[in-house]
């Protein structure tokens, strides 16, 4: 990421947009480069989009002797319907909530709006949008494994943490090197 920031590859002002500023500028044409998710594909792909047709789903360059496989990625679910192993009903809620589950994750892919959990062999493909199947079939199909993002998995306060320390890294107020170190000590610890 250093090296992105030192190269020039983001704009001066990056740090004071919002996600959604930022979006919109990517959707507009005018940022080259955006991280965001699969999620947001739809309004990449729609016809009000200045960057309609211009972005290739790819898989993210691995690290020179970094730990991973080119075939992992970050991603996959991270929405959840839990039941209650009290419930009354746990057989009907077990039932039901693997339907909705079902049908968000088919009604998310036809959308632009997420990735399949599951198979999807109700939906027609062919209404999906090109990139939400170009991220499928150049990045999902044939991986090897995925982990939501990281954040996903902490407390509240060691989330925002680790989000303000990347902060930090990317306006280069501190090092690489005190980064690993705060996250070691503050997060990990």
């Amino acid at each position: 990421m250093l090296q992105l920031v030192n190269a020039g590859g983001f704009d001066k002002g990056v740090m004071g947009l919002t996600r959604d500023e930022s979006n919109a500028q990517f959707t507009q044409g005018k940022i080259a480069m955006y991280f965001g998710g699969n999620f947001e594909a739809a309004q990449y792909d729609a016809s009000t989009s200045a960057v309609k047709g211009k972005i290739e789903a790819i898989r993210f360059p691995t690290i020179k002797g970094g730990k991973g496989a080119s075939t992992e990625y970050i991603g996959g679910g991270s929405d959840a319907l839990l039941i209650s192993a009290n419930s009354k009903y746990k057989n009907q809620a077990v039932k039901a909530t693997k339907y909705l589950a079902q049908q968000i994750s088919s009604q998310s892919y036809l959308i632009g709006a997420g990735l399949p959990e599951w198979k999807y062999d109700d939906i027609n493909v062919s209404k999906v949008d090109v990139l939400t199947k170009e991220i499928m079939k150049n990045i999902v199909n044939g991986s090897t494994a995925s982990v939501p993002a990281w954040d996903i998995f902490l407390t509240a306060d060691k989330a925002q943490t680790h989000k303000d320390l990347v902060a930090q890294l990317f306006g280069k107020t501190i090092t690489a090197k005190d980064f690993a170190a705060q996250m070691q000590s503050k997060v990990n610890g």
